[in-house]
């Protein structure tokens, strides 16, 4: 069952507060970089509800765990909402066409956060469940 969140951050600082938002809500999960995101979700990626994800980081930065959730067509069933603090409108619609469901600026408010990531997760909940059904 999809109850996990899963925060893909290089900064502990940024994750440690998006835990405590979202903490008594989801279960949460934590990734310093990209190459830890893809790991767990390799293992993990029928309990994710919902991914937090920055775009700068090193090894693998957040465009290549996007890149792995398509090639691996998870895009479909885990919504990704991207919190960066990238300016520059391209980032944005780059992420946009890429599937995301969502992209917060930093520095961001965690109670914006916390009410995006419950209505995005609700929503994909809700599609699924659909999806399901029509099969």
């Amino acid at each position: 069952m999809r109850e996990k969140i899963l925060i893909v951050d290089d900064i502990e600082l940024n994750r440690e507060i998006l835990a405590v938002a979202l903490g008594d809500v989801y279960p949460v999960m934590e990734a310093g970089d990209g190459e830890q995101a893809i790991e767990i979700l390799k293992e993990h990626s029928d309990d994710v509800a919902a991914i937090l994800l920055d775009l700068i980081m090193p090894k693998a930065d957040g465009y290549e765990v996007l890149k792995y959730m398509h090639e691996a067509e998870l895009m479909t069933h885990i919504p990704v909402l991207v919190i960066s603090a990238e300016s520059k409108t391209d980032a944005e619609r780059t992420c946009l066409e890429m599937g995301v469901s969502d992209f917060i600026r930093k520095p961001f408010d965690s109670v914006t956060v916390r009410i995006r990531v419950k209505n995005v997760v609700e929503l994909f909940m809700y599609k699924n469940q659909l999806e399901d059904k029509v099969r």
